[in-house]
């Protein structure tokens, strides 16, 4: 449902992430989104250049060292990035709408420790889990 509601707006769940993810911390560098989504640099760096040629993020380099360049939410695109995660909000609740917050957080848990799991497995014999 989330890759349907974001087809609007042109960007798949995992871009979703990256924007969503810079929308709280301002300005990352790609090693440390990579950290906080828990996907390899490369598929970072990917989804980072998909989303600067669609004008939806800028990469920034640092004044005190050019090697150094932060990812940032385009100018243009802070109004629009708030709208769109304003409506993930709601269609988040409505499908989580009648459960109670302590089963939403265990919810919540269980497919995050999957989505480990399958990185997990996928990673030791380059396959993916089907579920």
């Amino acid at each position: 449902m989330l890759e349907q509601s974001l087809k609007r707006w042109g960007i798949t769940s995992s871009q979703f992430r990256i924007l969503n993810t810079l929308a709280k911390n301002e300005k990352l560098q790609p090693k440390e989104l990579a950290q906080i989504l828990e996907v390899d640099i490369a598929a970072s760096s990917r989804l980072i250049d998909r989303l600067v040629a669609k004008e939806m993020v800028d990469r920034i380099r640092c004044e005190n060292d050019r090697r150094v360049c932060f990812v940032t939410i385009a100018a243009k695109f802070q109004k629009e990035i708030l709208s769109i995660i304003e409506h993930e909000k709601r269609v988040e609740e409505f499908f989580l709408e009648g459960i109670s917050k302590k089963h939403r957080e265990s919810f919540k848990s269980a497919i995050s420790e999957l989505s480990k799991q399958k990185k997990y497995r996928s990673g030791e014999k380059g396959q993916s889990v089907i579920f």
